[in-house]
């Protein structure tokens, strides 16, 4: 298994400065790579304080590619990594003789990464195409059955081997369990409260269909806590052996997943903090599920 790190700012303005967040993201995830974390990744958020330090227009233009484009789109895309001289005549836009530059090192290609939450159509999409996934344990009692269908449809296309399976989790590592606890906590719960507050119009009664059962997610997720994220090991909170042991227990619980992309950082936690949690899960966590 490999750990990496992922950013998500939900911190307002007036609560940490832009500058300030970024100058400490930047510390974290060099200090990540001296540590030996496999990756770092951060969100792309408009407008609000949750994840609104980090916008990208990219965003917007995945929202409209959802319209049956996405799937054309990433199609096109595979293509012109692998081969050179590529003509796709597609429903929505047509390339001809077109070679991508420069051309990729990675063989056949760079991987890519489908991010799924809730609908088995999506994990399954992924699996057919031979793509990795990437999931949340938001709900994580609906991970098994997502990832198996997921490795199911892999294997089905006829893929070598199981796919690739990247999921999402708060950390915070400390040698008192109780100390992480009362640390981490409020700052869970604030985290999820920027969630909720960001996707409140979900909670009206509004439904899509290209986000099928999201509305169920956003309400769980507002009935949720710290306590609950802990219980159900979407949050790695403790001590090193209680930390391991969850990762152990979520390792079987999903029937195994290749990477945990740890928010560390998350709303107004320290960055000296963060940075002592991330020393002591790299000494102590990491060599335990070690490749």
């Amino acid at each position: 298994m490999q750990f990496g790190v992922q950013f998500f700012p939900d911190v307002r303005p007036e609560e940490r400065g832009a500058q300030q967040y970024f100058r400490e993201a930047l510390d974290i995830a060099e200090e990540a790579d001296r540590l030996g974390f496999s990756h770092i990744r951060i969100v792309e958020h408009y407008f609000h304080y949750y994840g609104g330090y980090s916008p990208n227009p990219i965003v917007f233009l995945a929202a409209v590619a959802q319209r049956a484009r996405f799937r054309e789109g990433v199609e096109q895309v595979d293509l012109l990594l692998r081969r050179e001289s590529v003509s796709h005549p597609g429903r929505f836009h047509s390339i001809e003789n077109t070679t991508s530059l420069p051309r990729p090192t990675q063989l056949p290609r760079p991987k890519f990464y489908v991010a799924a939450l809730n609908t088995l159509e999506s994990f399954d999409y992924a699996g057919r195409m031979g793509y990795s996934v990437m999931a949340i344990a938001f709900v994580a009692d609906k991970m098994r059955p997502l990832l198996s269908a997921y490795r199911q449809a892999w294997r089905a296309a006829g893929h070598r081997g199981d796919g690739e399976v990247m999921i999402a989790f708060h950390m915070f590592c400390d040698r008192d369990g109780e100390r992480a606890r009362a640390i981490a906590t409020p700052l869970i719960d604030s985290y999820l409260g920027s969630l909720v507050d960001a996707a409140s119009d979900w909670l009206d009664g509004r439904t899509s269909q290209d986000y099928p059962g999201y509305d169920k997610v956003i309400a769980g997720l507002r009935a949720s806590n710290a306590a609950d994220q802990m219980e159900s090991g979407a949050a790695w909170i403790g001590t090193p052996d209680e930390i391991a042991a969850t990762i152990a227990r979520m390792n079987a619980d999903f029937g195994g997943f290749e990477h945990a992309s740890l928010q560390v950082n998350f709303n107004l936690m320290p960055s000296d903090a963060a940075m002592q949690s991330m020393r002591l899960f790299a000494s102590e966590v990491m060599p335990r599920f070690a490749d």
